[in-house]
């Protein structure tokens, strides 16, 4: 989830960088179809289902051309804002952690312990046209921003882990570095809840659940 730092990439967004320049089994983006209820959901029990913070939770997933990763929830610890999740993430590069926490209804992941430097991921409540401004690194000589907006409450989709109803959050990346010419990107992160994320799609390469494996582990 975390892959918006300039200046210090993940190995995972290197895999799929990657890949992208190798054109291995590139896929064209589709926009999701905008089905569903059109209406709000505000409580805070059922926004924080969207992505579930349990230790032993497993998401398993597969890139385009059969490269996987897996993100395990190890450690679930109790705020007065909301729980905060260590999750250990193994590629093929290696394992390092990431750190997710519920703030109320909004959803944040930091690549620190300490969670400085937090992306919002999630802004509640959830309503079809919410929108917010995940990073903004924008300064005198360069462009560095992602708009977030969901463009549905519930979306149909099928992954190798199954079928799945998801919210789907649209993420426009705008960057722009002098002398070049601004660039603009668009990609989509699906959330089903129970589970979390099921799909990311960044246009040329897609990111699937294949496994969800449910953990049993107590929060602290």
């Amino acid at each position: 989830m975390h892959w918006t730092n300039r200046s210090s990439r993940s190995s995972l967004l290197l895999l799929i960088l990657c890949l992208f320049v190798l054109g291995i089994g590139c896929k064209k983006s589709v926009p999701p179809i905008t089905v569903g209820p059109d209406d709000q959901i505000d409580d805070q029990d059922e926004i924080r289902l969207f992505y579930p913070l349990v230790v032993g939770d497993t998401r398993h997933y597969i890139v385009t051309g059969g490269d996987e990763f897996i993100y395990q929830t190890v450690e679930v610890v109790e705020r007065t804002a909301g729980p905060e999740a260590t999750i250990e993430v193994t590629t093929q590069g290696g394992t390092h952690s990431e750190y997710i926490r519920w703030s109320g209804l909004n959803l944040i992941s930091s690549a620190s312990a300490d969670h400085a430097g937090g992306y919002m991921e999630l802004e509640g409540p959830f309503y079809e046209g919410a929108g917010w401004r995940k990073v903004n690194n924008s300064d005198n000589n360069s462009i560095y921003y992602i708009d977030c907006e969901i463009i549905s409450l519930s979306h149909s989709l099928i992954t190798e882990a199954g079928p799945f109803d998801a919210l789907v959050v649209q993420e426009i990346k705008h960057s722009q570095y002098d002398p070049f010419p601004e660039y603009i990107d668009t990609s989509y992160v699906y959330y089903a809840q129970d589970v979390g994320i099921v799909r990311w799609d960044l246009g040329s390469i897609l990111i699937d659940l294949q496994v969800f494996t449910p953990g049993d582990g107590e929060s602290e």
